[in-house]
């Protein structure tokens, strides 16, 4: 009777170690994590100036930079300047697109702050958002307010697709031009 009394906490004790035996992490699971982390990372590729991207099926080029001080009511920015980066988008996909700007950019500067693009200013040749049916084409700008940096990041995400649904283009403050 004791044997059966001493066995049953003996296999629980021995169970218990067993299953923290298997919460345990390996080094060679924890080292597979890291670099398949560090391998989508490097998916990511920065592309310039003038390079077209496929994101998706949607071909998109950044054309280039400008410095707009034609804001709405002249005002103020609450960093160093507005900017905008003007994009064009070509759908070559079967099915319309969205262009949310608001949803979809942010811009990045060296120094890591992000930028949310911007939804009151005027001055800009067309701003970058609409429907895009199969085939069709948009060409617009996207406003930021942003501080002085040596280099910014322009990110897009287009969550709601599959595929290759992020980009990022990378300039230069010598990149950004003056008035148009």
């Amino acid at each position: 009777m004791w044997g059966v009394r001493a066995f049953v906490p003996l296999c629980f004790l021995l169970l218990c170690a067993c299953a923290q035996e298997q919460n345990v992490p390996r080094i060679e699971e924890t080292n597979q994590t890291a670099k398949a982390e560090m391998v989508h990372t490097e998916r990511i590729h920065m592309h310039g100036i003038g390079d077209q991207v496929d994101v998706n099926g949607l071909k998109m080029t950044l054309h280039g930079i400008r410095i707009n001080d034609e804001v709405f009511d002249h005002m103020k920015p609450d960093h160093d300047r507005y900017i905008a980066v003007k994009m064009t988008a070509v759908n070559h996909t079967e099915k319309s697109i969205q262009i949310d700007p608001f949803s979809i950019f942010k811009l990045r500067d060296g120094s890591g702050t992000s930028y949310n693009v911007l939804c009151l200013i005027d001055g800009l040749s067309q701003l970058f958002e609409g429907t895009l049916n199969p085939g069709d084409k948009l060409t617009g700008e996207i406003p930021f307010d942003t501080f002085q940096s040596d280099t910014y990041e322009l990110h897009i995400n287009l969550s709601n697709n599959f595929g290759n649904n992020k980009a990022v283009w990378l300039f230069t403050n010598q990149d950004i031009k003056g008035k148009p």
